[in-house]
């Protein structure tokens, strides 16, 4: 996705709403999600953890990497936070 976003860029190909942000971005939340439903139930080793932990780390990488290219889906520059739902079901 980043890579796709940086190759829009570079191209001058304008995409409204940065649909690669918007897709990292909802990746993350459900990530975060599965690994907190896992987390109830597993030890911090377990294999699943770690697999989604390298994800979320994959995830959170191209997420900032978009932010420093300026490719957020926020202002040029701006920082901005994702908010996580407070209880999944």
């Amino acid at each position: 996705m980043h890579a796709l976003a940086v190759a829009r860029a570079e191209l001058q190909i304008a995409v409204p709403g940065r649909p690669e942000w918007s897709v990292l971005a909802q990746l993350e939340v459900v990530l975060h999600a599965e690994r907190a439903r896992l987390a109830r139930f597993s030890d911090r080793s377990a294999p699943a953890l770690k697999e989604l932990d390298v994800k979320l780390d994959a995830v959170r990488r191209a997420l900032d990497g978009m932010r420093d290219s300026q490719l957020s889906r926020g202002e040029l520059g701006r920082r901005t936070q994702l908010a996580l739902p407070a209880q999944v079901s």
